[in-house]
């Protein structure tokens, strides 16, 4: 499974996506006044006195070269040592003493808690049926979104509750990963998880009573490749994914060998097979919904690097026939079915992309027809609906959409805000396709457009605000990288703030996998901004801002544009006077951890304070986990000699050194597996024998969270208190309490 961009506290790109338009609202609320609080004046530079962490020599070597470097705190790789489990409750305990030291930490612990209650969210993941459509929701206070079902997205008091993972474990730690819904939505397939872990096993409730009537089926969720699950049309016949049990592979790759199988609902589990696919080792399998005729499309990520293998069940007088429909030399992104016809998004030739339509029972690409050839439009996804085909791009991370008919003949541009996120949720019965729409100053929406409309039409399903941001201004700009790559910056800022060398600026970025940082809505950005701040997202290689290509030239031997496209753009905001190094703070998490890993060690002059969140920091042994393996076609691996130099060559944990580091706030979840706790460990440990400057090195460990995704979002909530305490005491901000506090 990918990493996914996470930033917990700054809301980059939180545990579902989704969207939603707005209903009628209250008029626009001013911002509250607000009074300085001056910081109480640091004592005497000195460097921290950090808990005592012995240096214990091991020569660690990797990789088919052999390559080799003196590792003073492997020790600390093994979580379950007493020894290990006592630093780290030493590490919180001195992380908690620092930050209590901020006299305002109380202050944004209310005011994020506060923004959390007030927060409700709209209906994600939206699935129909003949009798309204299913989504996930998160209600006022509660700590987990729960399993809904409106029977119309025009009149939420249709709605109830199927299944609320907060009923099932009042301590809020159990999260729904996702659910599939049977054709008629009689039936609904869960997916639950504790912790934060993403360990999910899948049982079958009634759609109608929330009752409980099959399962659960264990492995069927990993962290790794995560997990899915199909009912047949007839709703009789569950197909899901699942990972080998004890004793049918070693302890490392029961988190591989990911296959699908046939459960009849109701028999015991022993009598479920096996779906005969021809699946690699790094399978990450998604089961589409089945068509009206039971058509079930199988999309098989190869790892994490975006090579993509697609597989067709089609039903029979016997049962169900499998055929592969494309290869990863195919270069298909993804495949939709409708009644009669599959369409095929294929980047073969032409990395923007073309759309090809196949027959439904065809079991060759070289059967189809393209209807929408390739141009300067950057394709991301298509759907379809009724008579409709609509087909989505992306430019400079916005989205945009056309609509044609089934043959391929353009209707013309779908009329979708400026600078706002789009991505098609769920076709309705009746031909209507519902998107969510977010943008940074515009809560998440769910919109409609009609079967044959250019103008979509909001419902009133939204996500409640908890602050608004009418005073904020959007701008763009431009840096140059080092290879002369112009480079995309999107800043926000309350309209007024200056532009100056006093004046913080947080930057974020990620710059991996193919993921975007497109437009999103966050409240708790809110508070960054009352203080005076300035807000930016650098929109680096490794994402898709700008297409498949901007993805392919950050990956693999390519990763070092993705550092110094970053790198330019916290130049080119120094020099064009939004800030200053010493005002300057800079966060990013997962992937974006390794990018402050890079930035920490190639430019550690470059920021005043550093936020590194749930990080991979060691290339060296990325692969000693499994999900590290599956990020080895978006990384390279230490064992390939063209991409292993350029692994060793930006590792964070192997190039640090002695430096005058800025301030940096580590933090990490102990049943995280998408990324080795141990990697935040080791290096906080480093960075604090080795930084030179008296700003502090922390390093905060969850021990009832993960990677962020199913956690609650109180704990969100606290976590985003510390790390704003965090930056705002290391960039020297006056705090600014809100009137109403």
């Amino acid at each position: 499974m990918r990493i996914p961009p996470l930033v917990l506290f700054l809301g980059v790109a939180t545990m579902a996506c989704g969207g939603s338009p707005p209903a009628p609202s209250a008029a626009p609320q001013a911002t509250p006044a607000a009074t300085e609080t001056p910081i109480a004046s640091p004592p005497v530079a000195r460097r921290p006195a950090y808990p005592p962490t012995p240096k214990r020599p091991e020569t660690i070597r990797a990789g088919a070269a052999g390559a080799s470097f003196q590792d003073d705190y492997a020790w600390l790789r093994h979580p379950n040592d007493p020894e290990v489990t006592k630093w780290i409750d030493a590490q919180n305990d001195y992380t908690t003493a620092t930050l209590r030291a901020y006299p305002h930490l109380d202050d944004l612990r209310a005011r994020f808690q506060d923004l959390t209650r007030r927060a409700k969210s709209s209906l994600t993941h939206i699935q129909s049926s003949p009798s309204g459509f299913f989504a996930l929701r998160r209600a006022l206070s509660a700590p987990q979104p729960a399993l809904v079902a409106v029977a119309s997205l025009d009149q939420p008091e249709t709605g109830r509750t199927v299944l609320d993972p907060a009923v099932l474990d009042p301590t809020g730690q159990t999260a729904i990963d996702w659910f599939s819904l049977s054709r008629n939505g009689k039936k609904v397939a869960v997916s639950l998880s504790k912790n934060g872990s993403e360990v999910g096993s899948l049982s079958v409730f009634d759609a109608a009573t929330g009752k409980q009537i099959d399962g659960p089926i264990p492995r069927v969720q990993l962290p790794g490749a995560a997990g899915s699950a199909a009912f047949s049309a007839d709703g009789k016949t569950l197909f899901y994914t699942r990972y080998p049990a004890a004793g049918e592979q070693s302890e490392f790759e029961m988190s591989f060998h990911q296959q699908v199988f046939r459960h009849v609902i109701g028999t015991p589990l022993e009598r479920d097979e096996r779906v005969p696919l021809a699946l690699p080792h790094l399978a990450e399998i998604k089961l589409h919904r089945a068509t009206r005729d039971g058509t079930i499309v199988v999309r098989v990520h190869v790892g994490d690097g975006g090579d993509r293998i697609w597989f067709v069940g089609r039903p029979t007088a016997k049962g169900y026939t499998w055929t592969q429909l494309a290869d990863v030399a195919d270069a298909v992104a993804e495949v939709e079915a409708s009644r009669d016809a599959l369409f095929v998004l294929s980047r073969k030739g032409d990395m923007r992309g073309a759309i090809v339509r196949l027959p439904i029972r065809a079991t060759r690409l070289a059967d189809g027809k393209e209807i929408v050839p390739a141009s300067e439009r950057e394709l991301t996804d298509l759907a379809v609906t009724g008579d409709s085909l609509v087909a989505f791009d992306i430019a400079r991370g916005n989205s945009r959409a056309r609509a044609f008919d089934l043959s391929g003949k353009l209707r013309g541009d779908v009329h979708l805000p400026e600078r706002a996120t789009v991505k098609p949720e769920a076709a309705a019965e009746n031909g209507a396709l519902y998107v969510s729409v977010e943008s940074y100053t515009s809560p998440p929406s769910i919109q409609k457009l009609g079967p044959r409309a250019l103008d979509l039409q909001k419902t009133a399903m939204f996500a409640e605000e908890a602050a608004r941001f009418d005073d904020v201004e959007i701008l763009d700009e431009t840096a140059t990288s080092r290879d002369g790559t112009r480079v995309p910056i999107t800043i926000l800022a309350v309209r007024g703030t200056p532009r100056s060398p006093e004046t913080p600026l947080l930057l974020t970025g990620y710059g991996g996998y193919g993921y975007g940082r497109t437009p999103s809505f966050d409240a708790r950005r809110r508070v960054w901004l009352d203080q005076g701040g300035i807000w930016a997202s650098a929109h680096i290689r490794g994402g898709n801002e700008n297409g498949e290509a901007w993805h392919a030239a950050g990956k693999l031997a390519r990763k070092q544009n993705v550092f110094d496209d970053f790198f330019a753009c916290a130049d080119r905001l120094i020099s064009a006077g939004y800030t200053s190094s010493r005002k300057l703070g800079m966060a990013g998490s997962s992937n974006g951890g390794l990018l402050m890993g890079a930035a920490l060690t190639q430019r550690p002059d470059l920021a005043r304070a550093v936020i590194v969140g749930v990080p991979i920091l060691d290339m060296m042994r990325f692969e000693t986990i499994p999900n590290g393996v599956y990020n080895t076609t978006e990384f390279g691996s230490i064992d390939d000699p063209e991409v292993a130099p350029a692994l060793l060559a930006y590792s964070p944990y192997q190039n640090a050194k002695p430096a005058a580091y800025p301030a940096v706030f580590l933090l990490s979840g102990t049943h995280d597996g998408r990324v080795n706790p141990a990697d935040a460990r080791t290096f906080a440990a480093k960075l604090q024998s080795m930084s030179t400057s008296e700003h502090p090195v922390l390093l905060r460990t969850w021990s009832d969270s993960g990677h962020g995704i199913g956690a609650n979002v109180f704990k969100r909530a606290e976590e985003s208190a510390q790390t704003y305490a965090f930056l705002l005491r290391q960039l020297d901000v006056p705090y600014r309490a809100a009137a109403s506090q």
